[in-house]
């Protein structure tokens, strides 16, 4: 999620996300180019983000990132499951 929407305040989704209990579990990540990184990183993780990233303004920095994240949570972290076994 970016924190940058243009509509609607990215941390009012957030808090709105971490409301319903259909989402409440969601695992957040924050993406942000506010340079209130430091209100936002506290406000992110007070709502339950998992991660703050900056938003690189470069193409292939913010691909970078990307994949870098998404190796992370695709294979390095760890969830339980249903029944007691880790992913």
């Amino acid at each position: 999620m970016t924190c940058g929407l243009p509509k609607v305040d990215g941390l009012a989704v957030l808090q709105q996300m971490r409301d319903n209990e259909l989402t409440r579990t969601i695992r957040w990540l924050v993406l942000t180019s506010s340079k209130e990184e430091p209100g936002i990183l506290k406000a992110s993780y007070k709502l339950g983000a998992k991660a703050l990233f900056p938003n690189r303004s470069a193409f292939d920095e913010f691909t970078s990132t990307v994949a870098g994240v998404g190796g992370y949570w695709l294979l390095v972290n760890k969830i339980p499951l249903p029944g007691g076994i880790s992913s």
